[in-house]
């Protein structure tokens, strides 16, 4: 059984739920989140083998495979970058945001006027609400991307689609602080994951840096084409379901300790678990069964 984020996230660290149908109600988050518990002891009962990421697993009880380890599969052999003529001096940067307010678009637009108001030539293009084609258009004739502001993942499908073109991303998410903890190196992508703070600073150092915005285009562009190439991903999955999963490709969900969640600033995942314990108990959060974490929760609310 394979998790892609906000089927097995919590839904009070989970901005893209509380964006949408379950709406801002404390009521409607306690009950989706013992409804998502419920459904993950479900699968695991049956489930010979779960696929998720440790950012997001807080509700789980057996041991995954991290799914940085399997990939995503990719067909990029037919995206080829493409020459664009700009003014001298200019990089275009992209933002295609399916969610503007999960992906933190406000703070993307005012990284961009801070750089503009420092002096750099910059050609700003945001793409929302518009067919695939027009994203993968554009994607072709800029420079580089900044995904999004509050990302679990250093390569969601807007990034990795980035470098099938060659375009370097940047990508923000508390995570970027603690990744390396729980991710060996090798099964990271290349890009520019950061702290949401740094967006900014990251973007400006691809403007300045040509030679090392072009490099990390070129090794995300050979990540994707190599190890997430359908056919590399399919026999990674192959050996899953053969029981021949290295150990290290595992994690265990009773060690997780980020807190954060994805598509909301931190000062937000404060108050919607404040709310959560207020209006249901700490047995609202769903971790009675991982005390350590729930405590965690708890003094991190306090702060």
């Amino acid at each position: 059984y394979i998790f892609f984020g906000s089927d097995e996230r919590p839904t009070f660290i989970d901005g893209a739920l509380m964006a949408t149908y379950i709406g801002s109600t404390i009521e409607g988050c306690i009950r989706h989140t013992a409804k998502q518990k419920r459904r993950l002891k479900r699968i695991e009962r049956y489930a010979d083998a779960l696929v998720g990421n440790p950012a997001s697993a807080h509700l789980h009880e057996k041991r995954l495979v991290q799914w940085l380890a399997i990939g995503m599969p990719l067909s990029s052999s037919e995206m080829k970058p493409r020459e664009v003529h700009r003014a001298p001096q200019t990089v275009r940067i992209l933002h295609a945001p399916s969610s503007p307010k999960m992906k933190g678009s406000d703070r993307i637009r005012m990284a961009i006027r801070s750089l503009q108001e420092k002096g750099y030539s910059i050609e700003y293009v945001e793409v929302a609400g518009k067919p695939h084609d027009v994203v993968l258009e554009e994607l072709q004739a800029c420079d580089f991307v900044i995904d999004q502001v509050y990302s679990d993942t250093p390569m969601a499908m807007f990034a990795a689609e980035a470098a099938a073109f060659g375009k370097p991303a940047v990508v923000g998410g508390y995570y970027a602080n603690q990744i390396h903890m729980d991710v060996s190196e090798p099964l990271i992508p290349p890009g520019i994951y950061c702290h949401p703070d740094q967006i900014a600073e990251s973007a400006e150092r691809l403007i300045v840096d040509e030679k090392f915005r072009l490099d990390i285009g070129r090794k995300a562009r050979a990540f994707v084409r190599e190890k997430w190439n359908p056919t590399a991903v399919a026999k990674r999955y192959v050996r899953v379901i053969d029981g021949a999963t290295p150990d290290t490709w595992f994690f265990d969900p009773y060690t997780i300790t980020y807190l954060c969640g994805a598509g909301m600033h931190e000062r937000q995942v404060r108050d919607l678990v404040n709310a959560v314990v207020e209006v249901g108990g700490v047995g609202a959060l769903q971790l009675t069964d991982k005390p350590t974490l729930e405590q965690r929760f708890r003094e991190f609310c306090e702060e």
